[in-house]
């Protein structure tokens, strides 16, 4: 059975989906538990696209290189997102990664794999790769609480006025 374009579309925006959500599940979720590793902090903030807050999104905190630590994460809701000290990010430099999948407003259909399935939702992601899987975003995490701001443009590096 040959796959159709559609078909393989459909494939990988589903794996994309399933993907995502199962890495802001563990992220959210926290790889460790009570107060073992390395010290943490509270962090919250809010993030738009273009004057937009990001309705519904992912952030994500990761230890540089010269950091160790687990990485978190958090969702996105209207625009804020918050982590305590229990489940934040490791004290010192991390990288941040923000992700908005929206919807097209296109149902794509079941795979074409035999194992049945319905309809879903096409979604594609509107934050530019510089801020997530690019990231050049880097935050300093400081002991007590941090609120860092993320004012991202769909252009990075055109300035907004």
């Amino acid at each position: 059975m040959q796959t159709t374009k559609i078909g393989r579309r459909a494939y990988f925006f589903r794996n994309l989906v399933g993907g995502f959500s199962v890495l802001i599940l563990t992220v959210v979720c926290g790889c460790t538990t009570g107060d073992s590793g390395p010290p943490r902090a509270a962090v919250s903030g809010q993030v738009t696209l273009d004057g937009q807050a990001v309705e519904s999104g992912a952030i994500v905190f990761m230890p540089t290189k010269n950091n160790t630590g687990p990485t978190v994460g958090a969702e996105i809701h209207d625009g804020r997102y918050e982590l305590s000290a229990q489940k934040g990010p490791v004290i010192g430099s991390n990288r941040v990664d923000i992700r908005w999948p929206r919807k097209t407003g296109k149902k794509l259909p079941p795979p074409s794999d035999g194992m049945g399935g319905s309809e879903s939702d096409e979604l594609v992601e509107v934050v530019p790769a510089i801020y997530n899987r690019h990231s050049t975003l880097i935050r300093d995490v400081e002991q007590g609480a941090n609120t860092f701001d993320f004012s991202l443009t769909s252009q990075p590096g055109v300035l907004r006025k």
